[in-house]
């Protein structure tokens, strides 16, 4: 019995020390969910009230994810693009060949959006306008510069003023370039701060002489540096738009992408005899052109005709009478 109770108080014991232990482990456990970081984004918990409500501290996570999804949809809720292009430096230069069938009026027209744009034009040619030249359709040659953010307008709009056969774009980063320059330009500057300080400080005549060379080295590659970044910044300011426009009587039909055989057989055959049409009006009008001419020189050759013929009636008459004249003497 003594040995029963015995074991009995000695399991009481350590089922009371394992008790006591699970009680303090939950408590430091439940205290450190309190106080520390939950890196995997729930609340963490920051200070109690007296009436036993907690404020709360919202992970960083979300806040951010709040300001990228506004950022990238817009109000109407399209998605947002953002350009590849923005911040840097680049050129853009665009080629155009047109055509039009209101030669003046394109051509107002375009020099009139050019200056409404801010724009200006560079380089201009019109010619085929000749006296000697009259048949020969005219055609204009533009170099202009249109500022940057008013590119897209204008070629929005030469769209409807000539009709576009070809058009090319090329783009040109010079934004390594530019901050290559820079970079140098600063270096240079902070150079020429030091020689001029030398140069207040030397007193012998052939330092002096040495360090206003290098000194006059050093702002000749700066002015040329200067004006290789001012050159850069007209160019990325002002985009470069050439075009040339053509006087045409009917607009270039563009080619079909899918054609058949047969459509292309009938497209040619269709050419053909307008080709044949256009020939047999142009030989009219050639003619036309050049019957005061050929009648010229009809009476020229009939004259002389005649008077060949005369020239040789008479020979005949010649010869034969002097042959008459000598059967007569002998």
């Amino acid at each position: 019995m003594k040995t029963f109770r015995k074991h009995f108080r000695t399991l009481s014991a350590i089922l009371s020390l394992v008790l006591v232990c699970a009680f303090l482990f939950s408590c430091g456990a439940s205290k450190n969910g309190m106080t520390a970081e939950n890196s995997s984004g729930s609340v963490k918990y920051e200070s109690y009230d007296k009436d036993y409500s907690y404020s709360t501290s919202a992970p960083k996570e979300e806040f951010l994810f709040d300001i990228e999804y506004d950022e990238a949809v817009s109000p109407d809720g399209t998605a947002n693009v953002a350009d590849p292009l923005e911040g840097r430096k680049v050129i853009k230069t665009v080629n155009i060949i047109s055509e039009t069938k209101s030669f003046d009026t394109a051509v107002k027209s375009i020099e009139q959006q050019v200056n409404i744009l801010g724009g200006y034009i560079q380089s201009s040619k019109v010619y085929g306008n000749s006296l000697s030249s009259k048949y020969t359709n005219r055609s204009a040659s533009y170099t202009l510069r249109i500022p940057a953010e008013n590119l897209n307008d204008f070629m929005n709009t030469v769209g409807d003023l000539v009709n576009i056969t070809s058009e090319r774009e090329n783009v040109d980063d010079i934004t390594d370039s530019y901050t290559d320059i820079e970079a140098r330009l600063t270096a240079l500057k902070v150079q020429e701060a030091r020689l001029l300080e030398l140069l207040s400080k030397a007193s012998k005549l052939s330092d002096i002489i040495e360090l206003e060379n290098r000194l006059s080295d050093v702002r000749y590659t700066i002015e040329s540096y200067e004006a290789r970044l001012r050159n850069y910044d007209t160019l990325v300011a002002f985009s470069t738009v050439n075009i040339e426009i053509s006087e045409v009587i009917d607009y270039t039909e563009p080619a079909p992408k899918d054609s058949t055989f047969s459509e292309r057989i009938k497209k040619a055959f269709s050419e053909s005899w307008e080709s044949f049409a256009d020939g047999c009006k142009n030989f009219v009008v050639m003619f036309v052109y050049a019957l005061p001419t050929i009648c010229i020189w009809a009476v020229i050759i009939a004259v002389g005709a005649v008077i060949v013929i005369i020239k040789i009636k008479q020979h005949r008459k010649r010869r034969k009478k002097e042959a008459t004249d000598d059967n007569q003497t002998k």
